[in-house]
């Protein structure tokens, strides 16, 4: 029994230390029950399977509440108990059609993993065909509910619904935050993609609301608060709260976690960008093109997203340090956003590029510019903001980005 206990220790799933310690106890009941039926102490057996299946029952752990039900049935036929036989024979087909709802599900979750490098169209129709499957299972555990809102919330950043999102991330929140056994990361996870679903949509008050909220989710110094952290810092600049924004960036960039201080350092060129137009103090931080290039290059190789950010970002410093620079890449410029922003998902990012692209030949008039470009830029009001599921992150509001420009250039024309 003391091996045994050992092994079920180490064995047990990775959830927090009170579920953890939850968990042990239920097995250590099931397997000390099933070690007294072995050497025909029915009564004690009986005991400990009946408080295994309670414990098991109240943190939802279904294939073990299942493995259980059917010892007692099997108890209970023994003994020719027929209304505790009868109890616990739908107790476990209840249980079971739970437990092949979370194994359907889970399932589904991971092949997501083979379809991420697939087209746009493919990755979509696959997603709504794994939804459709889960539909019919009428299941609310939490394995179940986690799995399905988060491939739910997957499709819809595809097809880019944030008002379904928002929907489906406060539906799995409400019923996970009153269950047990729930990871915070699964929590943490919903609750950043409703607020970067508000931020799309333009709700700044209350995504900061959700991310402040998200942080109890987060253990200290990890990961995943870095991304919350963040994410903070991406919704202060799109409330126009510059300086908030910069002192996350101060006090963040130099993350121990490497794809972090790579979104950081991208986020320098922006920051750098509001220095110059006067909208920030930064005192005596210095920023360099060439290190800001070198720096991104590797993330700019990876990932379609971030290079697209890269891009902007460079460009604005051009526009306020190096006219003679900005010309020179726009032929380049003009190029990748025709052959690689063709998808729907990334359109404000092509508009924006098509409007930057025009500058030179208005002679840097951007007002010509942008009555020239009046559609666009009605659309750019209009459409919700790239953010989350990953596509390109707008660091500013593009149409908040183009009135910055228009201020600071008809300035310098003055």
């Amino acid at each position: 029994k003391r091996i045994l206990n050992a092994i079920l220790i180490i064995s047990s799933p990775k959830k927090n230390n009170k579920t953890l310690n939850y968990f042990q106890e239920c097995r250590s009941a099931y397997h000390s029950g099933m070690y007294f039926m072995e050497r025909g102490n029915r009564e004690e057996s009986k005991k400990l399977l009946i408080k295994a299946l309670k414990l098991a029952k109240k943190n939802h752990f279904t294939t073990l509440s299942y493995n259980i039900a059917i010892e007692l049935r099997t108890h209970a036929s023994i003994n020719r108990e027929k209304s505790a036989y009868r109890k616990y024979k739908l107790l476990a087909k209840t249980l079971q059609a739970d437990m092949l709802a979370e194994n359907e599900a889970q399932e589904r979750y991971y092949e997501m993993a083979f379809i991420q490098n697939k087209s746009h169209k493919v990755r979509t129709n696959t997603l709504k065909q794994f939804v459709a499957t889960l539909q019919q299972y009428d299941c609310t555990t939490p394995d179940f509910v986690k799995y399905y809102y988060s491939i739910r919330t997957i499709l819809n950043w595809d097809i880019c619904d944030h008002l379904t999102i928002k929907r489906d991330c406060s539906m799995a929140l409400k019923i996970l935050k009153n269950k047990k056994g729930v990871y915070n990361s699964t929590l943490q996870f919903f609750a950043r993609n409703q607020a970067l679903a508000h931020t799309a949509l333009r709700e700044y008050v209350q995504a900061q609301a959700l991310l402040v909220d998200a942080e109890k989710y987060a253990p200290p110094r990890s990961r995943n608060l870095g991304i919350l952290r963040h994410y903070q810092a991406i919704v202060a600049l799109h409330s126009s709260d510059y300086q908030q924004a910069y002192q996350l960036y101060r006090q963040h960039r130099k993350s121990p976690f490497k794809e972090l201080r790579e979104q950081w350092d991208i986020m320098s060129a922006y920051l750098y960008f509001l220095k110059k137009t006067g909208h920030i103090n930064t005192g005596k931080d210095r920023f360099s093109i060439g290190k800001y290039l070198n720096e991104t290059a590797a993330v700019a190789r990876s990932s379609q997203g971030d290079k697209t950010n890269i891009l902007i970002g460079e460009l604005l410093v051009y526009l306020v340090d190096k006219r003679s620079q900005f010309i020179e890449r726009m032929e380049a410029t003009h190029q990748f956003s025709y052959k690689a922003l063709k998808n729907s998902a990334v359109r404000r990012s092509r508009w924006l590029l098509r409007i930057l692209c025009s500058l030179p030949r208005f002679h840097f008039k951007i007002d010509r510019a942008l009555q020239h470009h009046s559609n666009l830029l009605a659309q750019l009001k209009e459409q919700p903001i790239q953010i989350g599921g990953g596509q390109t992150t707008e660091f500013i509001p593009f149409e908040q980005l183009l009135s910055i420009l228009a201020q600071d250039l008809q300035h310098q024309v003055a």
